[in-house]
């Protein structure tokens, strides 16, 4: 399902992540270059959180700062089904990267990451790739 830049801000993610709860057919969901920020992030991590088909999110060009990755990172810790995430452009810094570096420790269907565009450090990056590279085995 692609709603790539039509404007979805925070609001319009609760009906979306309400669909997502009782979702069984759609498996890539793109919501790039939107004005997804925080509560929307939360919205769908809740989904995220039941949700057993989506394999693919994308979430790249959306103002989730660390707050949002945060809520995402959560979801990640019980998801079973997400496989590859798209987080570039999101106004991460660090600490977002770190989040989803502890979630991936419970989380083992993850397998891709992208993080470029933020505020991430090097060292977070590092440890980020490790992280995913275990799942990858």
């Amino acid at each position: 399902m692609k709603s790539e830049a039509t404007e979805i801000d925070d609001h319009s993610c609760v009906p979306l992540a309400e669909v997502l709860k009782t979702n069984k057919t759609v498996t890539e969901l793109n919501l790039s270059y939107n004005k997804i920020g925080k509560e929307g992030a939360t919205s769908l991590a809740e989904a995220l959180k039941v949700n057993s088909t989506l394999t693919e999110l994308d979430l790249r060009g959306n103002p989730l700062t660390d707050e949002g990755v945060k809520q995402l990172a959560d979801a990640l810790k019980v998801n079973r089904s997400l496989q590859q995430i798209y987080l570039e452009e999101t106004q991460m810094s660090g600490q977002g990267a770190v989040e989803l570096i502890q979630a991936l420790q419970l989380n083992k269907t993850v397998k891709m990451i992208t993080i470029w565009y933020n505020e991430v450090t090097n060292e977070a990056t590092t440890q980020l790739d490790e992280a995913l590279k275990e799942n990858a085995k």
